[in-house]
């Protein structure tokens, strides 16, 4: 008996302060009904949630709790209004304009019941709603204006309005200062309204954090719109950090874009993107483009991202890549991508379609990138150079391999080279630059700075290393090219690998490539950067290689896999480290 009345009590209907917080609303239902049942169902979303816990007609402000909306049922009684709540850090939240909800910590759960697919290419099933309006981009079908609260959405389809959904932007369209945090769209679809002004068709910025787009639909803009595929508006899904600290922790799963890709644009403090299983579909007509599937406008330490099975189907005439990233390295973690041109830019990639790779004419390491490619390991190692076996020597060693030559500025008056060091291969060939002050100093790998005189030409490589190590920490941004207080030559190109970490004073082979578009004649030197804290540096190396003597990937092949060799070595000789003369043992 008892257990029988445990198990009644167990799975007893909810209380009614339970049912409370649970609304209907469909086509034929009217906001003047209770919208606890079907049977009494309101007609707008706006109604329900009014009419939920902590709502008010005054305000309005929004209550707390899930609403279920039937196919056909529209968002708001005010013409082209959505689904549109703010939180009190919006400007206007003392006084909402029409179409929009006060949210005071609410927490909302809205929930189609799906009766039909809805694209792009949907693959769960939607309910149909009227929501937002096209005349302009202020009608979108979701916008929320700084809500902090946990808000989700689910098996929503919205027909064609000028943007769909909208995070983190105010109310009178400011960028910055209402971020939103935790919002779940989960089988939610839209196509948006094609003209040059429309979309994007999702618009994350101001510095929002924890989204997640799951299932996601969303087709983008970038036959229509007046930039061109690359622009803002173009986009898929807009992540803007364009005058805000940046929107990051965002999760985009399993979803289905078309016209348009993901673009990431950085803030102030970065931001980071998670991607799985992503989709982008042309018109497959071959006349028209469309842009990455995934875009970086930049990328640095402060981005964070990864990846994985990134496909882009039907891109157009015109090659591009699956994955475009404009900034710096590391850049993104990539696991699988297919289609377009693969991976352009700085990358960690652990795999991607071969005949997408092997068709590029750029090398990984010209496009900056790590990982495997096509059974290849890519990736910066010293290993070789630490054998220190003989080196071909390919080009004219321009740096002065004897330490007791190189000479150092004098800003603060205080700096000293003390040579005879120890260097990495148990000998005393290395110098020791150090300072009194924290002015930053540099000793140059030569008799002067001025050691070297140079008149540029397009397409040649400008390519150095060396060994350098500090005492308790090593730098990993010292090494660089002085001209002397002349002027330096214009480069199209640069790339640097100064160091895998500061460490606690290992020895670190450090090295940079410039490829030189243009410029005046000039004077330079190989250098490395010291203050108080000293640096120990050895055996640099400073090639000028005239363009067209190496293609540019055979450039950098070189400059990643060079080692020190003795100055006074000719070029086609077989030669040793510096100051190790090779010994024969009887």
């Amino acid at each position: 008996m008892k257990k029988a009345l445990l198990a009644i009590l167990l799975f007893a209907a909810p209380t009614y302060g339970q049912q409370a917080a649970v609304r209907y609303v469909s086509e034929t239902g009217k906001d003047s009904n209770d919208g606890l049942s079907w049977g009494g169902s309101k007609a707008t979303v706006f109604a329900a949630l009014v009419s939920l816990p902590g709502g008010n007609a005054t305000g309005p402000l929004a209550g707390s709790g899930t609403v279920y909306v039937a196919p056909g049922s529209s968002a708001n009684p005010t013409s082209n209004a959505g689904i549109w709540l703010m939180a009190p850090s919006d400007p206007n939240y003392s006084n909402p304009p029409a179409g929009w909800l006060q949210c005071n910590g609410c927490t909302i759960n809205i929930i189609g019941m799906p009766n039909q697919s809805g694209g792009p290419n949907g693959h769960k099933p939607l309910a149909s709603i009227a929501a937002g309006g096209n005349q302009n981009n202020n009608q979108p079908a979701i916008w929320l204006s700084g809500t902090q609260q946990s808000q989700n959405f689910s098996n929503l389809g919205i027909a064609y309005p000028g943007r769909a959904v909208v995070i983190g932007e105010c109310s009178n369209n400011a960028r910055s200062g209402c971020g939103v945090s935790g919002v779940v769209l989960e089988s939610v679809s839209s196509l948006i309204m094609n003209r040059p002004t429309s979309g994007p068709c999702t618009d994350i910025t101001g510095g929002s954090f924890w989204i997640w787009l799951r299932d996601y639909g969303c087709g983008g803009n970038a036959y229509k719109a007046a930039g061109g595929r690359f622009a803002n508006n173009a986009a898929a899904v807009l992540i803007d950090g364009t005058g805000n600290s940046g929107n990051g922790l965002i999760h985009i799963n399993d979803s289905n874009l078309a016209g348009g890709g993901i673009k990431f644009i950085p803030g102030a403090n970065g931001g980071s993107l998670y991607v799985s299983n992503i989709t982008e579909e042309g018109l497959g007509d071959r006349v028209h483009d469309i842009p990455p599937v995934v875009w970086f406008t930049g990328f640095g330490g402060a981005v964070d991202a990864y990846l994985s099975n990134i496909q882009m189907a039907d891109g157009g005439p015109t090659p591009t890549p699956a994955i475009q990233n404009d900034g710096g390295g590391p850049g993104p973690t990539v696991a699988n991508t297919t289609g377009g041109g693969g991976v352009q830019g700085p990358a960690t990639v652990l795999n991607q379609n071969i005949q997408n790779f092997t068709a590029q004419a750029s090398s990984p390491i010209f496009s900056r990138q790590t990982g495997f490619f096509n059974g290849y390991m890519v990736g910066e190692t010293d290993s070789a150079r630490r054998i220190a076996g003989l080196v071909p020597v390919r080009f004219k060693n321009l740096a002065v391999s004897n330490s007791s030559l190189w000479v150092a500025t004098q800003h603060s008056g205080a700096t000293t080279l003390s040579t005879g060091q120890s260097d990495p291969f148990g000998g005393k060939s290395a110098t020791k630059a150090s300072s009194t002050t924290a002015i930053n100093e540099g000793m140059y790998f030569s008799k002067a700075c001025q050691a070297t005189q140079y008149t540029p030409n397009a397409g040649d490589w400008i390519i150095g290393g060396a060994w350098i190590k500090g005492d308790s920490r090593t730098s990993i941004q010292g090494l660089g090219l002085s001209f002397c207080g002349y002027p330096p030559p214009t480069f199209s190109y640069k790339v640097y690998q100064q160091g895998i970490l500061q460490g606690d004073g290992q020895w670190s082979w450090q090295w940079l490539a410039y490829k030189v578009s243009g410029g005046p004649a000039t004077y330079f030197s190989l250098y490395c950067e010291f203050s108080t804290s000293p640096v120990t540096a050895y055996g640099p190396v400073l090639y000028v290689i005239p363009g067209g003597t190496i293609s540019d990937d055979d450039a950098l092949e070189f400059a990643s896999t060079m080692a020190s060799v003795d100055s006074a070595c000719p070029v086609g000789s077989i030669c040793n480290m510096p100051g190790h003369p090779l010994v024969t043992v009887p």
